[in-house]
């Protein structure tokens, strides 16, 4: 019996979810959901901004609502600093990003649908500005659903090249066509919009490493108004 992309996406992420749950990735604790997972997913937002942040507003959902006077969870900061999960400022990044002049606002929201580990994150730097959805699965291992209101799935599992475009089906028909000259093993290469079609992405995904020049010839087609990327987990 064939079984649909849903079912083998779903099947794929469960399978690392258990081996990150018994190995686990090289931390700082105390928890793997909300310290690792929530680093990584601040880096995440920070790599798809694809620039320093300057002002984040971090709406907080379930498990990483703020309670009572505690402060935010430090590492959903932390990345965004370009911290990774094994950085033993994390648990300073708060300060870090006030001593670098971020301006930070938090609050808590109830996202419907969400994972219960979930945050959303609306940043700005000096040129780019993006909104991304993230969810601490377990593990360590997180999961981008939205971006700028395109419903996706992005992991840790590929590297992502995101290229924001004006029509995803004709960029993505040009795309194939570079990547089909070059070296590189590609994944997958899919397609996304937003509800009202104002945003449109495509996602290049590969377990290998996709080079600069790669990059390059992408952002010179015509439609193309930017690339970012999410680096594979190490």
């Amino acid at each position: 019996m064939h079984k649909t992309c849903k079912e083998i996406h779903f099947l794929e992420r469960m399978i690392v979810l258990r081996i990150f749950e018994i190995i686990g990735p090289i931390m700082i604790g105390p928890s793997s959901s909300h310290t690792a997972g929530a680093c990584r997913m601040g880096r995440a937002a920070w790599q798809i901004l694809g620039e320093n942040v300057k002002e984040a507003q971090l709406e907080l959902h379930g498990s990483f609502a703020i309670k009572g006077n505690k402060e935010v969870n430090q590492a959903l900061v932390a990345g965004l600093l370009g911290y990774d999960t094994d950085n033993y400022r994390i648990h300073r990044s708060l300060e870090d990003a006030k001593k670098i002049g971020i301006s930070l606002t938090c609050l808590n929201v109830e996202i419907d649908g969400a994972h219960i580990n979930t945050a959303r994150y609306t940043l700005k730097g000096n040129k780019n500005d993006v909104c991304v959805t993230a969810s601490s699965l377990g593990g360590g291992i997180i999961e981008v659903v939205n971006i700028d209101g395109v419903q996706l799935s992005i992991t840790g599992n590929y590297n992502t090249m995101i290229i924001f475009c004006q029509k995803a089906d004709e960029t993505a028909k040009q795309v194939v066509k570079i990547f089909v000259d070059s070296v590189i093993h590609i994944d997958s290469i899919e397609q996304a919009a937003s509800p009202d079609d104002r945003t449109q992405l495509v996602l290049v995904k590969s377990k290998k490493f996709i080079p600069q020049n790669l990059y390059d010839q992408v952002l010179v087609l015509d439609g193309v108004r930017k690339i970012t990327n999410h680096a594979r987990f190490k």
